[in-house]
């Protein structure tokens, strides 16, 4: 994502808006792929009359990770995260925790010591943005599905928790992603969004600003993880089956991070391969 709001794929002819109609030959019924930022809050969409008018004529929704589970694959296992930490990371996160949660939320708590490695990254980031746990933390994707549920509207997961996670023998790579956001506790002013310099901030209003190169036939100018164990190029390729069998079966809107959408491993590209049409649908 940093690639992406530092100009990497931000050149060129933008394209103002985060919603691509999918189209073909073999259904007639209408389609939608949504770029989302899991740090703003689903009522920034609301404003959006195309926004508003495909998610309510559609009737199922696929997003990244809800409805979730947290059951590991039967088998395979996972790494817990308290595993890999020092003595001085521990005692770190530990006081961050209680700092940000209260005094009985520290690493002592029951529920983390069985957290995984991307389940305490995705803690760690939650934490830094919300600063304490009675502020509110607006997560699109989330309030997206929630509507959905409101509405008696169905609902699917494109992947679970254990498909993001590390394997017991990936214990090197773990350590290595988990140490880099360990690191960010020291820079929490860059996960502030009340400083308009901070990078958080920063993509906050990258977001908002509508304006994109997709770069659709560009590779991707590095691999990004983005706090798991899988690449987002990955991620997209595992997506694809699933998605592909769902958007026959009826109204349909994928809703995923807009950095899925991007350069010529992102969904857009890798649907047009399919031989589907995708059409942005401008939102200026």
């Amino acid at each position: 994502m940093h690639a992406l709001i530092n100009g990497q794929a931000n050149s060129g002819n933008p394209i103002a808006t985060i919603l691509w109609e999918i189209k073909s030959s073999e259904w007639q019924h209408a389609a939608y792929l949504i770029g989302t930022c899991h740090v703003v809050g689903k009522s920034w969409l609301d404003q959006w009359k195309p926004v508003t008018e495909c998610l309510s004529a559609a009737d199922c929704l696929y997003t990244e990770c809800f409805p979730s589970t947290t059951v590991n694959t039967p088998g395979l296992g996972y790494i817990k995260a308290l595993d890999l930490l020092s003595s001085e990371q521990y005692d770190l996160l530990d006081a961050f925790f209680r700092e940000r949660s209260g005094e009985s939320e520290g690493l002592e708590h029951e529920e983390a010591k069985d957290i995984s490695v991307v389940g305490m990254i995705s803690a760690i980031k939650e934490m830094l943005i919300r600063k304490n746990a009675q502020r509110p933390f607006h997560q699109m994707d989330y309030e997206l599905y929630q509507s959905f549920v409101h509405a008696n509207k169905m609902t699917k997961a494109l992947e679970y928790s254990w498909d993001l996670d590390f394997r017991p023998d990936d214990k090197a790579a773990a350590k290595s992603l988990l140490d880099v956001f360990v690191r960010q506790v020291h820079h929490a002013r860059e996960w502030d969004t009340d400083r308009a310099d901070s990078i958080i901030a920063r993509t906050i209003a990258w977001y908002h600003s509508l304006s994109f190169n997709y770069a659709l036939d560009e590779e991707a100018p590095s691999p990004e993880y983005a706090g798991t164990a899988v690449t987002v190029a990955e991620r997209n390729r595992r997506w694809l089956p699933g998605i592909m069998h769902a958007l026959p079966e009826g109204p349909t809107v994928v809703a995923v991070g807009i950095g899925h959408l991007f350069y010529n491993t992102g969904l857009v590209t890798l649907l047009q391969q399919q031989g589907l049409i995708l059409l942005p649908v401008s939102l200026r």
